[in-house]
């Protein structure tokens, strides 16, 4: 878990915007699984969103265009704290541990 008490509005906002790209990453790849992966692989029913009437990436885009944006929301995750810490978006995790605005990270639960 990240905690961003201590850091103002301002510092907060790179972190911010990495969790929202993130987690629009991990719905578009979600939503490509359910089309292209196994059951096993899944561990559920492949297909279940389009069975339960879910609008998906893949549903409203089609498939290729679903993992080109995948594509896209990777490329584009670590740019907000790369930008805030005045690095590429490759060193940016070593300049967020570097800051000294750098939130601390909490470890909770299992």
């Amino acid at each position: 878990m990240l905690v961003l008490s201590g850091l103002s509005l301002d510092e907060q906002d790179p972190y911010r915007r990495f969790a929202t790209e993130l987690g629009l990453l991990f719905q578009i790849v979600d939503d490509i699984l359910d089309v292209t992966g196994s059951d096993e692989e899944l561990g559920k029913p492949s297909g279940s969103d389009e069975r339960h009437g879910k609008v998906t990436y893949v549903s409203l885009f089609g498939l290729e265009r679903a993992r080109e944006l995948a594509v896209g929301s990777t490329r584009r995750r670590w740019q907000p704290c790369a930008r805030r810490a005045g690095t590429r978006p490759r060193s940016c995790r070593s300049a967020i541990s570097s800051s000294p605005a750098s939130p601390k990270w909490e470890h909770s639960g299992p």
